[in-house]
């Protein structure tokens, strides 16, 4: 019957969850300096956790050295998403097995957020993310102190698309970046900032079931029933400079993988003397006056045409289409695209979809290759990335405590 003709139908109330609470978790070690390993773990074996909303609270100071004579500017607009450039990599473990590990996770997140979010959206200002207004609105410039809250969701793709409660022994592990360079911005050569972190917590929401809830999911928990965590991985690859000296064209033979891992989506992008400079932009990527970009996955293609791309004569509205079209694709978005046509120039993102793929690429190991290709030379110091998204599904034994591949 139509809900229209529901005319005594009762009300329904949702009270499977009758109390949640947000709970905080602290290293083992309260060492924060560069290079330090942090790991915070969880032992409540029966707490139900909603992990995707749990959030990484920093507290720490940003000082201009003794001798400097310029400006530290950490609220400019080059600083967004400084919070998770304070970190080299990131994991995430369930009962001692890993599920989702992120290398230079400042990087990743920043190509995530171009890709995802939406213009103007606040909900992301207090974990740095600021765009385009930029900088952290929690940095107080008298007292040259910063607070971020870092939703996991940000920097995971686990997080990102599981949103169901978890349990069991969960470990977060954290390694500080070898240099805090790419966090903020000097104005001259001679002024070095000192970032300093004071205090690393995990923020958790537990949820609380009402006793029939609460019941049931024991009983099924109790038969070892496998819980599926099913979710997308973000994997980086990096190319630490392309071939330069008057060279136009690149090969990358980026990895060989299983057909289980592989991609769904591949992320290209180019930085110029920009990683571990102060006095440069760490989320700016440049478009190195890309001609043409193509995926080989074997004997496959993408795109199956040419680019025909020429930034110096604003002729790059293929690469801009397949970018304002990911989101569509990967979470069937509304959302209009963060970066208009302008901004693309200066955060040139390459997106190729290769989500839908013959079986005979689906069921052998595939070679994924890029052939790089320019308008011209490519600068020296230039570093290629490369973000490979593919399916990843976990199988959980509640009882026995297992966590597996299931693919």
């Amino acid at each position: 019957m139509l809900e229209e003709l529901q005319l005594f139908q009762d009300p329904h109330y949702d009270e499977s969850i009758v109390r949640e609470e947000i709970r905080s978790y602290y290293p083992f070690v309260k060492a924060f300096g560069n290079n330090d390993e942090i790991e915070i773990a969880i032992y409540q074996q029966d707490a139900l956790l909603l992990m995707n909303e749990a959030a990484i609270s920093i507290e720490g100071t940003l000082r201009k050295n003794a001798n400097g004579t310029g400006i530290v500017e950490f609220t400019s607009l080059s600083l967004n998403n400084a919070g998770a450039f304070l970190f080299d990599s990131i994991s995430y473990e369930l009962n001692g097995k890993e599920l989702d590990k992120v290398r230079n996770p400042g990087i990743v997140s920043s190509v995530k957020g171009f890709l995802c979010y939406e213009k103007d959206d606040t909900s992301l200002s207090i974990g740095g993310w600021n765009y385009p207004q930029g900088g952290l609105v929690t940095y107080d410039p008298i007292k040259s102190t910063f607070y971020l809250r870092i939703p996991l969701w940000h920097l995971f793709g686990l997080f990102h698309d599981y949103k169901r409660i978890v349990f069991g022994k969960q470990t977060l592990r954290l390694i500080r970046a070898r240099s805090d360079n790419n966090c903020f911005k000097v104005s001259n050569d001679d002024t070095v900032g000192e970032l300093t972190i004071t205090n690393i917590e995990l923020k958790v929401k537990h949820v609380f079931l009402n006793d029939v809830v609460k019941l049931n999911l024991l009983t099924q928990i109790n038969s070892d029933k496998p819980l599926l965590i099913p979710y997308r991985q973000w994997e980086l690859h990096e190319l630490p400079a392309l071939t330069s000296g008057g060279t136009t064209k690149e090969i990358w033979s980026v990895k060989t993988c299983t057909n289980v891992e592989s991609p769904r989506y591949i992320i290209v992008a180019f930085q110029t003397n920009k990683r571990d400079q102060m006095m440069q932009d760490a989320t700016l990527f440049d478009n190195i006056e890309i001609s043409n970009i193509r995926l080989t996955l074997n004997s496959e293609y993408y795109p199956y045409e040419d680019m025909k791309l020429d930034f110096s004569s604003r002729k790059y509205h293929e690469a801009y289409y397949m970018y304002t079209q990911f989101s569509k694709q990967f979470s069937s978005s509304t959302n209009k695209p963060i970066l208009d046509y302008d901004d693309f120039n200066n955060r040139a993102l390459f997106v190729i979809d290769c989500s839908k793929r013959n079986d005979s690429i689906k069921h052998s190991t595939v070679d994924v290759k890029l052939e790089i290709e320019s308008m011209k030379a490519f600068p020296q110091n230039t570093k290629a990335y490369c973000i490979i998204i593919h399916d990843r599904v976990m199988e959980y034994l509640a009882l026995s405590g297992v966590v597996r591949s299931a693919l």
